[in-house]
């Protein structure tokens, strides 16, 4: 936890930002912001590599608080960029009404509107203890204009009922079943169709998540899918995405 509180001082901690592609128009729909540690002896750490510290109750919040600021600062920067930038949050993140109203106020002073953040959560996060903490800080921020993602989708807590009760505005297709779809006996893409229905039944944006291959990509086509992430469209990087590699796997 010393390293990671010297880091802080340092400013090691860094976010690189990642496409979301509209896979219709060919252009980059929105971005995640990725959180790497400019590690000074072992180089650029994912966080992967020390999520340990999220679990910490000081050190948690704290790098937390740093990659909102920064991604707050890149919205500022970036205010004529469509779309809108997600970034992960843990239940750490998500205290009820006072973490809410604290992103609420940081946005506020920069002069951000709510729209141009998506909060980005796993099922885990929120779904199996829906009237709890996250919850309602969820809530409250989707009434002030924020986005809501639901990462890793199909693979945790979330039924229709959460669904209902959550505001959810993006659902995201874990990589497992994108990375299964052409591999497996059918079950992979049967889920893949499934989330795609149920989404645009609920009228919800529905991404897919670690795309790799030119495959992947035409039979996610093929489906209806219009939204879409991973390393065959645009690896992680410090510079805002421009969604070229689309045109290069067409």
């Amino acid at each position: 936890m010393r390293e990671a509180r010297q880091g802080l001082r340092r400013s090691e901690f860094v976010l690189y930002f990642q496409p979301i592609i509209d896979l219709r128009l060919e252009k980059v729909a929105s971005v995640e912001a990725l959180l790497r540690w400019n590690h000074p002896t072992r180089g650029l750490l994912a966080p992967g590599m020390f999520e340990c510290l999220f679990e910490d109750s000081e050190v948690g919040p704290a790098v937390q608080r740093r990659v909102l600021k920064l991604a707050i600062a890149w919205l500022r920067k970036h205010a004529a960029v469509a779309g809108s930038l997600a970034v992960n949050f843990t239940s750490m993140d998500l205290r009820g009404a006072e973490s809410a109203r604290l992103v609420l106020a940081l946005l506020e002073r920069a002069g951000v509107a709510p729209a141009s953040l998506c909060v980005e959560v796993t099922e885990g996060t929120v779904f199996g203890r829906a009237s709890g903490e996250p919850a309602t800080a969820l809530r409250i921020l989707h009434a002030a204009g924020v986005r809501v993602a639901l990462d890793d989708f199909g693979t945790g807590y979330a039924s229709l009922v959460h669904l209902k009760e959550i505001p959810v505005d993006v659902l995201k297709i874990d990589r497992s079943f994108i990375d299964g779809m052409l591999k497996d006996d059918g079950a992979s893409e049967e889920i893949v169709r499934a989330v795609l229905a149920l989404g645009h039944g609920l009228k919800k944006d529905v991404i897919a998540e670690g795309v790799e291959t030119i495959a992947q990509l035409t039979r996610l086509r093929e489906l209806g899918c219009a939204y879409a992430q991973g390393y065959l469209l645009g690896r992680p990087s410090p510079k805002l995405p421009t969604g070229d590699a689309l045109k290069r796997a067409a």
